[in-house]
């Protein structure tokens, strides 16, 4: 079982995601604006085993993080200042990126375990990816 922490704004793909994802037996908490996503994430430093996360988000209120502007939608997307910000606080942290706008990491910081899985997302090829992220995590 994952405790994880679900970053989207599509109410209906994230869920239908959460549905899946607890019947498969993990623990999910939903959040919905970048800001949110990252303040929970400062709240609950070890609390979360994987953060799937939307790339095109809304900033949240305030659009701030630790002093930094969250960027608005346009040429670096919140999602993306999301990704930079785990990079940096929680290194250790994987990091499952959904998106329909982009079909690589390459140019975006990221924590060192990060996966990239296109919308739709199918529901067997994220709990794979759960699954071996779980096994390669030392704590289990």
């Amino acid at each position: 079982m994952a405790r994880i922490l679900f970053i989207e704004d599509e109410a209906p793909l994230m869920d239908g995601l959460i549905n899946c994802l607890k019947r498969a037996g993990h623990e999910v908490e939903s959040i919905l604006t970048a800001a949110d996503g990252l303040n929970r994430l400062e709240q609950n430093r070890n609390g979360y085993d994987v953060v799937l996360l939307d790339l095109r988000l809304p900033q949240g209120e305030p659009p701030t993080f630790r002093g930094k502007s969250i960027p608005a939608i346009g040429p670096e997307e919140p999602g993306e200042f999301v990704l930079a910000q785990v990079a940096e606080s929680w290194p250790g942290l994987p990091v499952i990126v959904l998106t329909a706008i982009r079909s690589s990491l390459n140019g975006l910081q990221h924590p060192t375990k990060c996966t990239l899985l296109r919308k739709p997302v199918m529901i067997g090829g994220l709990l794979q990816e759960i699954d071996e992220i779980l096994g390669a995590d030392p704590r289990r």
